[in-house]
């Protein structure tokens, strides 16, 4: 009887401990936009194409940002993405950075980072703040680049048709 009870006590504390972990991987967002159309690709040294996404936080308070990445079949591919302050890179392959009050990040995917030539999708943009008050926080744009051989196309395009989200 008493074997019984400390494996039944023991497969309690399991299940109570693997939610309590649980709870802690998920990313409980507060505000969420969705991207379409990105893209990156090359297909010789003068064939090129990338989206960039700039993002700014408008708000106060330090900001968690989440993106997860998806391409033309539905797989996440954040693997590809780098998070840029100015020049200096904050993250890389994870989609997960902060946003200091009033600053700005510049996200680039690059198709050759996952080992492909072409690649299209789109994206999921979270993000949460220690204030479960904070409602709306981001701002954004994409641009999107097309080069080549010695032609440049450019386009830019408001996330969230400019909303604060």
């Amino acid at each position: 009887m008493k074997t019984m009870m400390q494996a039944i006590f023991a497969m309690i504390l399991t299940i109570a401990t693997s939610g309590i972990a649980m709870a802690e991987t998920a990313f409980d967002a507060q505000g969420c936009a969705i991207v379409p159309s990105i893209n990156s690709g090359y297909n010789s040294s003068i064939s090129r194409e990338w989206t960039f996404i700039n993002l700014s936080n408008i708000s106060n308070k330090n900001v968690q940002c989440l993106i997860t990445i998806y391409d033309q079949n539905g797989d996440t591919v954040t693997s590809g993405m780098t998070v840029y302050a100015g020049p200096t890179v904050v993250s890389s392959g994870t989609g997960q950075f902060d946003i200091p009050a009033h600053a700005t990040r510049r996200i680039i995917f690059n198709a050759a980072n996952i080992g492909v030539h072409a690649f299209y999708g789109h994206a999921v943009i979270e993000w949460k703040s220690d204030d479960s008050r904070h409602r709306k926080a981001l701002i954004g744009a994409i641009e999107k680049l097309r080069m080549h051989g010695n032609g440049l196309l450019k386009g830019e395009f408001l996330i969230n048709s400019g909303q604060p989200f």
